[in-house]
């Protein structure tokens, strides 16, 4: 890698933090008006006291992680799309600008950690969008794919960086996984209301059990596509090294 280039990757990794910094703020805002919370939790913890703030504060934790990843993430795909698909639609500016939106937003819903009707309302919606704009965004790419692989002279790793992008939209199940997402934060959206609307004593379990459902939703659902993209950016950073860029 020149000079030139390590200096470019620094800029972006720069860049990502520094959408990661605004897009957190809301978080740790909220995490800020949950200390009391967090310092009960830590300091003298009562599981049958205390299990609906300790799921609370779980909630903000994953939810803060989730944002972070999202900016991160999404902006090193927007770039390798650029570096590898070489008759790929150019990507304005402005698609970084969508990506700290809903990542701002995000950090708005963690404001609402202690209703999960609403956090978990709001989550659903997100990923409602996520369905539609990642329909668009494949129809470029594929597109774009096609007309890569019409391109005379490529190497071995070029091609092999090509297919790494096709499995990766198109032959995992990236709209199961949105949809199921969906599918469960609609759940946890329900049991909610039963918690709270239901006058028994009873009723604090459907809470519980919405708070939970949101939590592993996040924490599965971030796992599976971990495993995606590690697969994928393997096959990325092999082809760096064996061209020496």
């Amino acid at each position: 890698m020149t000079p030139i280039e390590k200096g470019k990757e620094r800029l972006t990794t720069l860049r990502r933090f520094q959408y990661s910094g605004y897009a957190l703020i809301p978080g740790i805002i909220a995490a800020m008006n949950a200390k009391d919370k967090i310092v009960k939790i830590v300091t003298d913890f009562s599981f049958s006291e205390d299990l609906f703030s300790l799921l609370q504060v779980l909630l903000i934790v994953f939810a803060i992680t989730l944002i972070y990843r999202f900016v991160s993430t999404t902006g090193h795909e927007v770039q390798f799309l650029q570096e590898f698909l070489s008759f790929a639609p150019r990507i304005r500016s402005q698609s970084y600008t969508i990506i700290l939106l809903i990542a701002t937003l995000l950090g708005i819903l963690v404001y609402f950690y202690d209703n999960i009707i609403i956090f978990s309302g709001i989550f659903a919606v997100l990923n409602l969008s996520t369905v539609w704009s990642d329909w668009t965004a494949r129809l470029h790419i594929k597109e774009s794919i096609s007309e890569s692989r019409k391109k005379k002279g490529l190497t071995k790793e070029e091609l092999q960086c090509i297919d790494a992008i096709d499995k990766y939209f198109f032959q995992r199940p990236q709209q199961a996984r949105i949809v199921t997402i969906l599918f469960f934060s609609l759940v946890s959206v329900i049991l909610g209301v039963v918690g709270t609307l239901w006058q028994s004593s009873e009723a604090i379990y459907f809470l519980y059990a919405a708070y939970a459902m949101i939590i592993l939703n996040i924490i599965i659902s971030e796992f599976i596509i971990s495993l995606w993209r590690k697969e994928r950016d393997k096959v990325f950073y092999q082809s760096k090294e064996s061209v020496g860029r």
